[in-house]
């Protein structure tokens, strides 16, 4: 069992190893782009990662306090659900439309998830990098052509 200490120190060298595995990566567009804080443009959505001793996910959120609005964007996603999935390789996506992105806050969520991955492992990071770059990529290819879309919705 790893302190609370030992804990935050892998998870800190854990992101600043992927900060720096992505480095040379350019997004869809030909610029550098931060792919730890992914910019969406639009307000309360994110593309989420995490890596936990279970698990790896990429999850695109949106957790607009408005449903009006939430449901106007996720309906949108809906459309565009064939585009995206030819666009990232028919990746399997879970589409979640009702779901407690944290305590007391509601969204629409699309995850993407591998298994029996640990970040603690080194043996796991390059599989865990590898995923969240795949995923990460494509959906930035997805996004670079279809997100204007989404982001005038928004507004």
């Amino acid at each position: 069992m790893l302190t609370r200490q030992q804990q935050l120190n892998h998870r800190i060298a854990f992101w600043g190893d992927y900060k720096a595995f992505m480095s040379t990566t350019l997004s869809a567009n030909g610029k550098r782009t931060n792919w730890l804080n992914y910019p969406t443009h639009i307000k309360d959505c994110y593309l989420r990662l995490d890596a936990t001793t279970r698990k790896a996910t990429v999850t695109f959120d949106i957790q607009s306090k408005n449903t009006g609005i939430r449901s106007i964007l996720w309906e949108q996603m809906v459309e565009l659900k064939a585009v995206m999935a030819s666009t990232m390789n028919n990746v399997d996506v879970a589409w979640l439309e009702d779901v407690e992105i944290t305590p007391g806050i509601q969204g629409c969520r699309l995850l993407w998830e591998i298994d029996k991955v640990n970040y603690i492992h080194e043996t796991d990071k390059l599989k865990i990098f590898t995923f969240f770059k795949e995923i990460q990529t494509s959906f930035d290819a997805f996004y670079a052509e279809f997100g204007e879309i989404v982001i005038l919705l928004a507004k």
